[in-house]
């Protein structure tokens, strides 16, 4: 795997290895912690200037990708593989996790909002050309990392642990299958 040295911490850019679905809510809290490196390391005001001042090209091309391709799939494993399954499984006692899905879920949907915008300018950089506007970049990036960095913490801390003592073998091979079956 490459990787990005940056203030003495390991930053991993190529998605979480496939053979780690064996243990699905295991890859699903390992993907939630190299998203929060990615996001720290996004929030650094020196990548942000170079990648503005043309001079990150290889940052712009790597948060591209995981923008348009490993955050959905992120989100799918989620709304399409755990949530469903999870929501399902929850018992009456268990009515916050229903709550809290519904929550995660909407979070989602404002987030592909400013993925759309952060695309735009992207794709502008990406051309060789400056922003007219990277204040506009800058304060939509930080707030999807903002954003990010919370949600896969609380998804890693709060939900996940739920998830492993409401999700029987079955299920959990059944969200395996689920992972495996869009990759």
């Amino acid at each position: 795997m490459s990787a990005i040295q940056t203030n003495g911490e390991e930053v991993i850019f190529h998605p979480i290895a496939n053979d780690r679905l064996a243990c699905p809510l295991g890859y699903l809290k390992a993907e939630h912690g190299r998203q929060r490196a990615i996001c720290r390391y996004f929030k650094d005001a020196d990548v942000f200037a170079r990648m503005c001042e043309g001079e990150g090209l290889e940052d712009v091309k790597r948060l591209y990708v995981f923008l348009t391709d490993q955050l959905p799939l992120h989100v799918k494993d989620e709304q399409d593989g755990l949530f469903p399954l999870l929501a399902r499984h929850a018992n009456e006692d268990e009515k916050e996790v229903r709550e809290a899905i519904r929550f995660l879920r909407r979070e989602q949907e404002f987030d592909k909002d400013l993925i759309d915008f952060i695309l735009a300018d992207l794709k502008t950089l990406l051309k060789g050309r400056k922003l007219v506007n990277s204040l506009r970049l800058e304060l939509n990036l930080d707030t999807l990392l903002e954003g990010l960095c919370r949600h896969s913490k609380w998804e890693a801390e709060s939900l996940l642990p739920i998830a492993e003592k409401i999700l029987g073998p079955e299920v959990r091979q059944e969200v395996k299958s689920r992972m495996q079956s869009w990759r």
